[in-house]
């Protein structure tokens, strides 16, 4: 599950049609209780509720989801 708040800065970014930038303010907004789709995915795979391939095949940034498991 993925979390966005609705913010001034997030509410702008949507209004100026710059929803590119939206997962770097959700990276950023983690205090505001905001988290991406594949931080919540390696939260599943650490309790084993999924596997790792599960976690990897259904990532949104698959390169950094290779560096994480160390995957080449």
């Amino acid at each position: 599950m993925e979390i966005m708040t609705n913010t001034p800065a997030v509410a702008s970014l949507i209004r100026d049609a710059k929803t590119y930038m939206l997962p770097g303010f959700i990276q950023t907004g983690k205090k505001l209780g905001m988290r991406l789709m594949d931080d919540h995915l390696i939260e599943l795979y650490n309790a084993g509720l999924i596997s790792q391939e599960e976690c990897y095949m259904r990532s949104e940034q698959k390169a950094l989801m290779r560096q994480h498991f160390g995957m080449k």
